[in-house]
């Protein structure tokens, strides 16, 4: 879950190196979209009218997990069609209709970054555990008598 926003930063400092304007920011849909867009000016050259122009254009950059992008894969066809108009589902009352592929998909969405967070808050704990004191609660005599007894525990074959 901490990749997109890393890559990101690491543009961020690509771009600062070489003198490139830039801007990112995370961005979460009531469709269930979560991703980190990364923007940056490019120069190029553009025929307008029979006339060669120099302009510098923005660049969109859309960065997401790899579960995130095998649902946006599965449901890019509903986007497509809220987008375009053909979807006729106006307000919210899809939020309510569980039958619906607008549900459906937005809620997949929503529990996929749901479970990417936790899945990410065990990878920080598990990466960096807290140093032995941290993990005692404080004032707590039976916790601390429970750890004295259990390293006194000797095992028996």
């Amino acid at each position: 879950m901490d990749g997109p926003e890393h890559v990101c930063q690491t543009l961020e400092k690509e771009c600062e190196a070489a003198g490139i304007e830039h801007r990112y920011k995370d961005v979460g849909t009531d469709a269930g979209y979560y991703a980190w867009h990364f923007y940056f000016r490019y120069p190029a050259e553009l025929m307008l009218g029979g006339n060669i122009e120099h302009r510098r254009l923005w660049v969109e950059l859309q960065f997401t997990t790899q579960l995130a992008e095998v649902i946006t894969i599965l449901t890019h066809q509903l986007y497509e069609e809220r987008r375009s108009g053909r979807n006729h589902g106006v307000g919210s009352k899809w939020k309510w209709d569980a039958t619906s592929n607008r549900f459906r998909s937005a809620y997949l969405g929503h529990g996929l970054h749901l479970l990417e967070g936790i899945i990410q808050g065990l990878k920080d704990d598990l990466v960096a555990p807290p140093k032995r004191d941290e993990e005692k609660p404080e004032g707590n005599d039976k916790a601390v008598a429970f750890e004295a007894d259990a390293q006194d525990f000797v095992e028996v074959d």
